[in-house]
């Protein structure tokens, strides 16, 4: 590569075997690159990428409402990029080009939260999703109050405290048949544990399916086809504290999109794997 610090007049471009451009006051010449430019893509990276964009729409699917949280120092790092990395670590999903970019996702076990307090267990009984926090002979109905859950949840749950909040997070797992593409739809309802409140509980949270009772445990009031996690949260002084929360997943979608053809049909709709080694 050949420099040139004084410029000749504005000659910029390719002759013959040659390219030449500017870089700040120097006009620099170097041998023209001619041969195939083409980006990799092997079998890690399309895994990586599938992960990465299925997160993305997962994240874009809370809005208009609010999106999971994440427990971390003031100032480092935004809520959506500590989503992403955790998706790392989620089940992948493989979606086709232009099903990622007509939205399309599948609900996977991603966190939804992290941080310090002691994550709520999740399990399934009876196709239901349930939780650890013991609710005792309370039902909750149209007619409970947020005094009566939070004085159950305080009293039998030593993890819990007045003053807390109780983070339901549900995605459900939809299906666009004009694309045709898988999608999903988020929301995120908070209820504070304030023993004093005798407003109604669905004030707070609305229809929300999870805040039922399943044999005695806090859990999902009906089945959803998707995921769904509740999250411990203690606002402070200098910030909110949150437990460390996966979704519990039934979504009979994640088999199919995780299949050995769904990778196959993903990859060739981004140009098809690197057939040949980045380096020789």
């Amino acid at each position: 590569m050949v420099k040139i610090i004084k410029p000749i007049g504005c000659l910029t471009g390719s002759i013959g075997g040659i390219t030449i451009y500017r870089r700040g006051d120097t006009l620099v010449m170097r041998p023209r690159h001619n041969g195939e430019c083409r980006r990799t893509l092997t079998p890690g990276q399309m895994r990586q990428r599938a992960r990465y964009s299925n997160a993305t729409n997962l994240w874009k699917s809370f809005l208009p409402g609010p999106r999971p949280q994440f427990q971390r120092p003031a100032g480092r790092g935004t809520d959506y990029g500590s989503f992403k990395s955790h998706a790392l670590q989620c089940q992948p999903a493989y979606l086709t080009r232009q099903q990622v970019a007509s939205g399309g996702c599948v609900v996977v076990d991603v966190a939804v939260s992290h941080g310090s307090l002691v994550p709520v267990g999740v399990g399934l009984q009876g196709g239901l999703p349930v939780t650890d926090i013991a609710l005792g002979t309370l039902v909750p109905s149209a007619d409970t109050t947020v005094a009566q859950l939070a004085r159950a949840v305080t009293r039998l749950n030593p993890a819990f405290a007045p003053g807390d909040v109780l983070r339901f997070v549900l995605l459900r797992q939809l299906w666009n048949p004009v694309v045709p593409t898988p999608y999903a739809s988020g929301s995120i309802a908070d209820l504070p544990l304030d023993p004093a409140c005798d407003e109604p509980l669905a004030l707070h949270v609305g229809a929300s399916v999870g805040f039922g009772s399943v044999g005695g445990f806090l859990g999902a009031a009906a089945a959803v086809e998707g995921g769904m996690a509740w999250v411990h949260v203690r606002p402070t002084d200098t910030g909110r504290l949150f437990s460390s929360q996966r979704l519990c997943v039934t979504n009979p979608l994640v088999e199919r999109y995780a299949s050995d053809d769904a990778f196959a049909t993903a990859a060739q709709s981004y140009g098809g794997l690197t057939q040949r080694p980045f380096l020789s």
